[in-house]
This record gives C-alpha cells, structure tokens and sequence, in this order.
C-alpha cells in the first residue's frame, strides 16, 4: 500500500541526520565527501522508486511517452532539491541533532 512509503521515508530522513551526527571527527566535521552521500542517497532514492515503477504494467513505456516539455519541467525542483540536500549536511555540521531535526519539522508549519 502506498501509505506503507511514509515510515521508510521518516525512518531513513531521521537516520540521515543521527549519522552523519555520529560519522563526525572531534571537531564536528564529516570525514567523508558530503556530496558523494547526498549522491548515494539518492540513487538509493531512484532505485526503489524504479523497482516500485516496474511492478506497474507498461509503467516504463508510459513513463517514457511523457513529451521533453514534461521532463523540462523537473529540472528546475530537481536542482533546488539538490542544492538544498547539500546544504542540508553543511548545516547539520554545525548545529547538535535534536535542534536540527526541531527546526526541520518546523518548516511544516510555516
């Protein structure tokens, strides 16, 4: 069922922000390239959205018939998504989780 997604999704946003809280040195910062775990999160992303695609029939031919415009259309969000999940783990650097994860869920109500 689709409301089965939420929980994963919930689980796997509030995960993100405890390790890369617990993967920091001394000093707070990542020891690893923030851009190469936005990247591996997102094709983690991209492939259970293919998978849950795939069990739909013609679901890719249908996918495939949408015109350029459609696709165009993605682009500009999907690059704001990116720059946000960049500056999600640059900000996360230097703040303590419980407050980031408040202040995230805040967002919500405004």
């Amino acid at each position: 069922p689709a409301w089965s997604v939420l929980p994963i999704y919930v689980a796997m946003e509030s995960a993100v922000v405890l390790i890369v809280n617990l993967s920091g040195d001394e000093n707070g910062k990542p020891r690893y390239n923030t851009s190469s775990l936005v990247m591996v999160q997102e094709l983690l992303k991209l492939s259970i959205s293919l998978h849950g695609l795939s069990q739909v029939p013609d679901g890719f031919r249908e996918l495939m018939s949408f015109p350029l415009t459609q696709w165009l259309k993605f682009g500009v969000p999907g690059l704001l998504y990116c720059i946000n999940n960049n500056l999600f783990h640059h900000v996360l650097a230097g703040n303590m989780p419980a407050a980031f994860q408040v202040l995230l869920n805040l967002r919500v109500l405004w």
